[in-house]
């Protein structure tokens, strides 16, 4: 009996192989049909990524530059990190994106990894940072 149980663990580990190799060819999959529905994806990365540039906050009148975006999960450029895999890719491949900062005060708990995070990306570009 121990060995019929052994035999019937070694089928269900390939059953469980086959079924993650099945898995990773649907996701490989579902990502492909995703970036040819997607059409920022479609687009070369210097137009999506001023497309992305577009999201953020207008200047107020007395700035020449962009706005000043907030480091919070629904505002540009975070919230392009959560929409798909390209759209990731262009955001973090944009530096102008998180070039600028609006600080709100008081700060909350992990912001400063969360700034430091976000200065990182932003390359070699000069900062602009407002604070409120």
């Amino acid at each position: 009996m121990e060995a019929q149980i052994e035999q019937i663990c070694l089928k269900i580990e390939r059953q469980k192989d086959v079924l993650r190799k099945l898995e990773s060819s649907k996701s490989l999959l579902q990502q492909q049909l995703n970036a040819l529905r997607d059409p920022i994806a479609r687009l070369p990365v210097e137009i999506a990524s001023e497309i992305f540039l577009e999201c953020i906050p207008p200047p107020s009148p007395s700035d020449n530059a962009r706005g000043y975006p907030r480091p919070q999960a629904h505002h540009a450029p975070l919230m392009l990190l959560n929409i798909c895999r390209s759209w990731t890719e262009i955001a973090l491949s944009t530096p102008a994106l998180w070039a600028s900062v609006d600080i709100v005060l008081p700060r909350t708990p992990g912001f400063q990894e969360l700034l430091e995070m976000w200065f990182r990306r932003a390359g070699n570009r000069p900062l602009q940072i407002s604070f409120a």
